[in-house]
């Protein structure tokens, strides 16, 4: 009798074992560290929301599954089987498999939080005991998950009926002024793409941030960012490799990107540039056509107006963008 005692003992232990390792496939702490590295790869705004609201929604059936082990393991720890004993002979099944009974433990757990379910009772005063405090437990949680969400999905609002309504302000003020329907038409075209590209930059955002940052690494900064870009031209190619510290200060101080929707000129033939500009293409396509009649099209890598970087430049051609570029 004591040796079969102590089968049983082993038995149970075995068991509870069994639970353990299904409560240890779960690396809940490890989630806010992977969800965070992944929104410092998102650029834009209403995507790391979703991922906000992606990562909450992870976190409560992580919670889910955490308390379906503990469920499942106290119905183990009873003398009568608990609810899973139960539950088998009301379907019929005494022998359900573990994949059934694991997620009847999870339908259970996730009835929690939104105040339970009849199907799956407890049968002992183990179980009562764990279904009360699952229960509390479950309310709270519940509600920080439903204020979170709702939050998130106001700041998503929030951020698409901002540029909305800027934009309808922009079409009412070229409407009342009786602007052509075709210029209408380009300047809310390149504002929307101008808005688009500084809400997933946040340009202005991140530059009060960076004045906070010490200058050699905001130099470091604009190199790392400027540099490939620069490196496109042969002189810039080789001038990086001789006088990296010059090209650094260079990188900070008269480097950044422009913005320019299709149809825009980007500068006429005969114009006298009052502040001289040398384009680096990265995105889209630009048509150069001189004044001799040839025209060139320019893809990323391409650049144009090299001259005002040596000489007092007078542009002998027309720049126009074919599509958006930067």
């Amino acid at each position: 009798f004591k040796s079969f005692s102590g089968y049983t003992r082993m038995g149970k232990t075995a068991r509870w074992f069994r639970v353990f390792r299904m409560i240890r496939l779960m690396r809940v702490f490890r989630l806010k560290a992977i969800f965070d590295l992944f929104n410092e790869r998102i650029r834009s705004e209403g995507a790391v929301i979703c991922t906000d609201i992606a990562r909450n929604t992870t976190c409560m059936i992580c919670l889910a599954h955490l308390v379906a082990c503990c469920w499942y393991g106290v119905a183990l720890g009873t003398d009568n089987g608990g609810w899973v004993f139960a539950h088998s002979a009301e379907v019929g099944d005494v022998r359900m498999d573990l994949t059934y009974k694991y997620f009847t433990a999870l339908h259970w757990s996730l009835s929690q939080f939104t105040g339970g379910m009849d199907e799956v009772r407890p049968n002992s005063i183990s179980e009562r005991i764990f279904a009360v405090i699952s229960f509390v437990v479950a309310f709270v949680v519940a509600a920080i998950f439903v204020s979170s969400v709702t939050s998130s999905m106001t700041r998503l609002h929030i951020l698409a009926s901002r540029q909305s309504r800027e934009l309808s302000s922009l079409r009412r003020y070229l409407m009342e002024n009786s602007v052509s329907s075709l210029l209408q038409s380009r300047i809310l075209r390149n504002a929307n793409a101008t808005m688009s590209s500084e809400r997933a930059n946040d340009t202005k955002k991140f530059d009060e941030l960076l004045n906070n940052v010490s200058e050699p690494l905001r130099i470091e900064l604009h190199f790392e960012l400027y540099s490939p870009q620069v490196e496109k031209h042969p002189f810039f190619q080789r001038y990086v490799l001789e006088w990296p510290q010059v090209v650094r200060k260079v990188c900070h101080r008269a480097l950044n990107y422009t913005f320019f929707s299709e149809g825009d000129i980007v500068f006429h033939a005969g114009e006298f540039p009052q502040t001289p500009q040398f384009y680096i293409l990265t995105i889209g396509k630009l048509l150069y056509s001189a004044v001799f009649g040839t025209q060139t099209e320019l893809s990323p890598g391409h650049w144009c107006s090299e001259g005002v970087l040596w000489l007092i430049w007078t542009h002998v051609g027309n720049l126009e963008a074919l599509e958006d570029a930067k």
